[in-house]
């Protein structure tokens, strides 16, 4: 038990030998032509029939907005007979879409999200790429796939993209200054409070831990170490933060902040500058989304950092983090250019551009192959590996019809307990009373 608590218990085999028939690396294809070739003067080579796909994105600015810029025009190289009407726009992607099928204006590619991805399908906004796919030879296991975010049904809306997963960094620097060594694989909860405290200097505006009421990264990923379920039951009906594991599990990430005094409360935060504390030096230990890193790397931060494992719950011995994805859909205007908008979203998930997310490390590579590669393992920080091993033991995060709102409100009821004005065992059956309404609610 935590003992805080009071005693409570294929594709990367393709090469560029398809490039001279239009179709892009990380997919496999025989060598008859696809709809809409005709034989070109005896070449040999199929010429394609001309063809325009739109394509809208919220990754417009900064280093996601420069890796797409190098990823339509080599999309548009290895597919002369396509052009790609790029649309990147500075917007939240649900907004955007929803206003643009309004209008009569779809997209026929959009970046998409579980957290709308079964409003989407219900309304019939997006298009079912299956029998492309499976034309065109895609091989679905070379890639890392979440449920609930492009697939429903046995119909497969879109590819992965964006792949993310709760991880734990921590500035080797300020580990050294007070005489640590690096967190060990074997830590549990008790060894991070532990840390926690030889790192903190409260009056100096110095903490160990960052712990806030995040539920996907911060405090979520332990009540899931804690106990034998999830947040939500399999069916989607019964919200599970009632359970004596979960509020256990809850209450460690509160008396982090306001028993143990090893992470700053909100005003503290506030007092510390703000912002990024961990790069500012003022925190030692974050857990975040595996995407940090290239945040760091591209700071250039003035101090040594690594990644570690989630620290694993002393009851069970366990440790079970989140991962997420954004995928890339079709929707359902594209049906005329269904194969090329097919092809786009497979080169988004394939090895070409998501090598180049390797080199960034603005997420982790869906490509699995990639995973594993050099261009995401080396250094620094020095333990990327331990990124792609926590793979193992992570598990998605049950998007469903009512996700976005229920998620919203679980993480409100629980802004009380966080700062400190109610128990945490309240505020997780509030949260539970809460959540429960909205899932037993009708469909709206």
């Amino acid at each position: 038990m935590y003992r805080g608590n009071g005693g409570r218990a294929g594709a990367g085999r393709v090469r560029r030998r398809l490039v001279a028939a239009g179709l892009p690396l990380g997919i496999a294809a025989g060598a008859a032509a696809l709809g809409g070739c005709e034989p070109a003067g005896g070449s040999g080579t199929p010429a394609r029939s001309p063809v325009t796909v739109s394509f809208l994105t919220n990754w417009a600015a900064g280093a996601r907005l420069d890796l797409l810029n190098k990823v339509v025009p080599e999309f548009q190289k290895q597919n002369p007979h396509v052009t790609v009407s790029f649309e990147p726009k500075d917007e939240g992607m649900r907004a955007m879409l929803v206003t643009r099928i309004a209008g009569g204006a779809a997209p026929d590619v959009a970046l998409g999200a579980g957290q709308f991805f079964y409003e989407f399908v219900d309304k019939g906004f997006l298009l079912d790429i299956s029998p492309t796919l499976r034309q065109l030879k895609v091989n679905l296991a070379d890639y890392t796939l979440i449920p609930g975010i492009d697939e429903a049904g046995g119909k497969r809306y879109g590819l992965p993209f964006q792949f993310t997963i709760t991880s734990w960094f921590y500035n080797k620097s300020m580990f050294d200054r007070a005489g640590l060594k690096a967190p060990a694989e074997t830590w549990t909860w008790n060894d991070l409070v532990d840390a926690g405290r030889a790192l903190s200097k409260p009056d100096a505006g110095q903490w160990g831990i960052l712990m806030t009421n995040g539920i996907e990264s911060s405090w979520g990923p332990f009540v899931l170490s804690n106990g034998d379920d999830h947040w939500i039951s399999p069916d989607f009906k019964k919200t599970l933060f009632d359970r004596p594991a979960a509020i256990e599990a809850a209450q460690f990430a509160v008396d982090l902040i306001h028993r143990h005094r090893v992470a700053p409360n909100a005003d503290e935060q506030r007092d510390a500058g703000g912002g990024d504390l961990f790069r500012n030096q003022k925190v030692a230990i974050r857990p975040v989304n595996s995407g940090y890193v290239g945040t760091l790397r591209a700071g250039a931060v003035p101090f040594d950092y690594d990644v570690f494992h989630l620290p694993q719950s002393p009851r069970t011995r366990r440790r079970r983090t989140t991962m997420s994805n954004q995928p890339h859909w079709v929707l359902n205007g594209a049906q005329p250019r269904l194969e090329a908008a097919t092809q786009l979203v497979a080169f988004l998930a394939g090895d070409y551009t998501q090598g180049l997310i390797s080199d960034g490390r603005g997420s982790t590579p869906v490509y699995k192959k990639l995973q594993a590669d050099a261009r995401y393992q080396s250094p620094p920080p020095a333990s990327m590996r331990t990124v792609t091993d926590t793979i193992a033991y992570a598990t998605d995060m049950r998007f469903h019809r009512r996700f976005q709102d229920w998620f919203d409100t679980l993480t409100k009821a629980m802004d009380p307990a966080f700062n400190g004005q109610q128990s945490v065992a309240d505020g997780m059956r509030e949260a539970t009373r809460l959540g429960d309404q909205l899932l037993a609610a009708p469909p709206t």
